[in-house]
């Protein structure tokens, strides 16, 4: 009798403990529910008065696939500026000096 009441209390326990443990994924974690979050509502401008603001860089080796996103991305500045944004690699020659102060989208 013992025996059964206890085996009764550990199947408690872990039916208890598998129910317990279910997540669920609608809610946020109690340390993320009242932090302060803000919105970035900074808009970028890559493109103004026919002159493009970007500059596209992609890998010194690329795949196919970063090629074409590449021209892709390239194409649609294009398109919609009316200007012609600069596309390279982001290989640095000794007698080339980077600009810290471009804006680059990498790709």
């Amino acid at each position: 009798m013992k025996k059964s009441i206890l085996l009764i209390l550990l199947a408690l326990c872990i039916c208890f403990g598998i129910v317990s443990c279910g997540k669920n994924e609608d809610e946020l974690p109690s340390d993320t529910a009242n932090s302060e979050t803000s919105e970035n509502t900074e808009y970028i401008t890559i493109a103004e008065g026919g002159e493009v603001n970007y500059q596209i860089v992609y890998p010194r080796n690329p795949d196919e696939k970063i090629m074409t996103s590449s021209k892709d991305l390239f194409k649609a500045i294009e398109k919609r500026s009316n200007g012609i944004p600069k596309m390279h690699d982001d290989y640095s020659s000794a007698n080339v000096q980077h600009d810290p102060e471009a804006f680059e989208i990498l790709i």
